[in-house]
């Protein structure tokens, strides 16, 4: 449900943006920001769950890769 009321919130906050500014340098900051929010969320995620389950599990295994392609993300646009 956290994803979904991001994802919600994401584009919520994109469409006031493009609406009182618009421009590439704005959504490049909206992007940046975006990605540090959902990179965050998905580190805290990772934690709680390999408290629980251990490092190894899949689940925080699957984590862990999404953690990746956010922060390969996230170099792709500050680089």
């Amino acid at each position: 449900m956290g994803k979904l009321l991001l994802g919600y919130q994401d584009h919520h906050l994109q469409m006031e943006v493009r609406k009182l500014f618009g421009g590439e340098v704005v959504k490049k900051e909206l992007r940046k920001r975006m990605l540090s929010v959902r990179i965050t969320y998905k580190r805290k995620m990772m934690y709680v769950k390999a408290k629980e389950f251990g490092y190894t599990h899949p689940e925080v295994v699957a984590h862990s890769q999404d953690l990746d392609d956010l922060l390969n993300r996230y170099q792709g646009i500050i680089s």
